[in-house]
């Protein structure tokens, strides 16, 4: 995956690794390539500029998963929206958010 935004998170990390702001960008990275849970305080501490490349990050990330673009091989996308509706967990998803199944008769 390529996006500019990422390119410029990580511009600024190579240019100051041990900032508090660029070792939230790599956490944030690093989160979203593991698909794993982010520190969202941290998130909220970060300066105006810094939050909201995280925010333009998230939401290129989100939305080339979400339109099927290829990530480590997988296409995700329509296909994820297909078999949520037929009742099969889609990766990552939360059971919390999974369809649920109708109730006995």
């Amino acid at each position: 995956m390529h996006m500019r935004e990422l390119d410029t998170a990580r511009s600024r990390i190579r240019r100051n690794p041990e900032g508090d702001a660029e070792r939230i960008l790599g956490r944030v990275i690093a989160a979203l390539e593991a698909n794993a849970g982010l520190d969202m305080a941290a998130v909220y501490a970060l300066d105006y500029d810094n939050f909201n490349l995280v925010i333009d990050i998230m939401r290129g990330w989100w939305l080339q998963r979400y339109t099927g673009v290829a990530r480590n091989g997988v296409a995700r996308g329509h296909g994820y929206i297909e078999k949520r509706n037929r009742g099969d967990e889609a990766p990552g998803a939360s059971p919390a958010l999974a369809p649920s199944s109708p109730p006995p008769t």
